[in-house]
C-alpha cells in the first residue's frame, strides 16, 4: 500500500512511496515519502507520473518525487490557475498527450490539462 513497484529482470523493487505512517510528503527522495494511495500511472520518457490520493499528482524524476498538480485537500476551487493550487478530487486517470498531462478529475467531473 502506498508504493509504486516495478518488476525488472525478475526482481520487484519499490520506485516510489513509503510506509503510510510517514508524514505526507511535499517532495523528496521517492522511496522515503508518503505519496498516499497511487491510483493511476502514466509513463513518460523522463519518469512516471503517479496519481495519488487524496488529491495530488506526482512526477518521479531522477529518484525524486515532486508534486506537479493538486494539493493535499480534496475538493474543487477553480477552473483555471496554477496546477499546484488546484484542488483535485479523486484523480483516477492520467494520460500523456503531446507535452501535456491530461488528468481525469473524477469526483469533480472534469478533465484537467497541465502543460509540462
Amino acid at each position: 500500500i502506498g508504493r509504486v513497484r516495478v518488476l525488472q529482470n525478475g526482481i520487484l523493487r519499490t520506485v516510489a512511496g513509503a510506509d503510510q505512517s510517514m508524514p505526507r510528503g511535499s517532495g523528496g527522495p521517492a522511496t522515503e515519502i508518503n505519496i498516499g494511495v497511487p491510483r493511476s500511472v502514466a509513463w513518460a520518457p523522463d519518469g512516471p507520473f503517479v496519481a495519488a490520493s487524496p488529491s495530488i499528482i506526482w512526477q518521479l524524476s531522477r529518484g525524486e518525487m515532486l508534486p506537479i498538480a493538486g494539493t493535499w485537500q480534496d475538493g474543487d476551487n477553480a477552473d483555471e490557475g496554477p496546477a499546484l493550487e488546484r484542488r483535485l478530487n479523486n484523480p483516477a486517470g492520467l494520460a500523456l498527450w503531446n507535452s501535456q498531462l491530461v488528468i481525469s478529475d473524477t469526483d469533480n467531473r472534469r478533465i484537467c490539462v497541465v502543460d509540462l
